[in-house]
């Protein structure tokens, strides 16, 4: 993806940017008829203690917007944001995942989710967390800044997934309300009002509506997945399997802890696949890294795997699978054998380096006098 999430601890200046755009861009104009709407997923359903991913949608009329805000609201006693629950991969030009020097791929973690269409536009994605606002200290919320880093406009239809955790203050079978605020139902944050809206690329405003949702509570779990395997002994990934059903999709969960309500949703959607590609999880450390006449010493960093299904298409999601399967990257052959180039990393390489051209230039010398 080319799109990202930042995480939450860069609340206060995502915040500040939030509320900046929405004064600059009018918006809170009363009785302005919207150009775009945002509409919130209807019935998602859930339980109590689940995670319940929402999906917004966008539509608009001639225009399409190149910016978007959305600022949505929730009963903060019976809801609140999975903050590091999606994990977002950014690629490089060629589509492949950008790795740092460790073989690391840098995601990043959030309660918000781009639609793979709004990453490949070249989106960004801010969010941002408010406990409280002024106005009603029961009610939480999230602001979100979708900004184009070009003047691909945002594409119709689905264009971000939130997650909230249910928490176990609901009843069951019961409906939870998610609000959307916008220019008719504006909020107070921080002495600001603020509003959801957007921008073409010209900057210009773009009067936007967004339409409330629901989680309803207390629906029939599917199947969880059965035989979920990880792979040990791949360098750049862990291969994850496990054994599906007829007319399920599924999503794969990671946790270096035991709690699979801690883990994070791996990949960019449900799918139908019943196999996955971890292409983040972690490099093995290194512990001594290999000279000339030595090995590389590594320790492997194990994560524990879960598997979820829901019928194809949305509904109730399953519980994790069990029991946990374990996997994690191995150290590459070349990096776990003898150093096979110069100069390798550890002192002692060095020192036999400067042996062997002491060595190599005395003989060289004593050559050119026989001659």
């Amino acid at each position: 993806m080319t799109g990202y999430t930042r995480r939450p601890d860069s609340g206060r200046l995502v915040g500040g940017c939030c509320i900046a755009l929405a004064a600059v861009l009018g918006l809170v104009a009363p009785g302005a008829q919207a150009a775009a709407t945002a509409t919130l997923e209807l019935n998602v359903p859930s339980n109590v203690g689940d995670v319940a991913e929402m999906g917004i949608s966008l539509d608009y009329g001639d225009t399409a917007p190149a910016v978007v805000i959305v600022f949505v609201a929730f009963d903060n006693m019976r809801l609140a944001p999975a903050t590091d629950y999606f994990e977002t991969v950014p690629v490089d030009s060629h589509g492949n995942p950008v790795r740092d020097d460790d073989g690391n791929v840098q995601a990043v973690l959030s309660s918000v989710l781009p639609a793979p269409e709004v990453a490949a536009a070249g989106k960004t994605v801010d969010v941002e967390y408010h406990a409280t606002f002024d106005d009603n200290v029961a009610r939480g919320g999230i602001g979100i800044v979708v900004a184009g880093i070009n003047a691909e406009p945002l594409p119709k239809g689905a264009i971000l997934t939130v997650a909230f955790r249910v928490l176990s203050g609901n009843q069951s079978r019961d409906v939870v309300p998610v609000y959307g605020v916008d220019a008719g139902h504006p909020v107070i944050i921080n002495g600001a009002v603020v509003a959801s809206s957007a921008s073409d690329a010209q900057a210009s405003k773009i009067d936007m509506a967004v339409a409330d949702g629901s989680i309803a509570l207390g629906c029939d779990r599917p199947v969880a997945p059965t035989g979920v395997t990880a792979s040990q002994n791949r360098n750049d990934r862990v291969d994850v399997a496990w054994t599906g059903g007829a007319g399920l999709e599924y999503r794969v969960f990671r946790s270096a802890g035991a709690d699979p309500l801690s883990a994070q949703a791996l990949g960019d959607a449900w799918t139908t696949d019943t196999t996955f590609q971890d292409v983040t999880a972690e490099a093995p450390a290194v512990i001594s890294s290999p000279g000339c006449f030595k090995k590389g010493v590594y320790r492997t960093i194990p994560c524990n795997y879960w598997v979820k299904s829901r019928n194809v298409g949305g509904g109730c999601v399953s519980d994790a699978s069990t029991p946990a399967a374990q996997g994690w990257r191995a150290a590459s052959k070349a990096a776990v054998a003898a150093a096979a180039a110069w100069p390798a990393r550890d002192p002692s390489s060095w020192l036999v380096f400067a042996a062997v051209a002491g060595i190599m230039a005395v003989c060289a010398r004593r050559a050119r006098r026989c001659e």
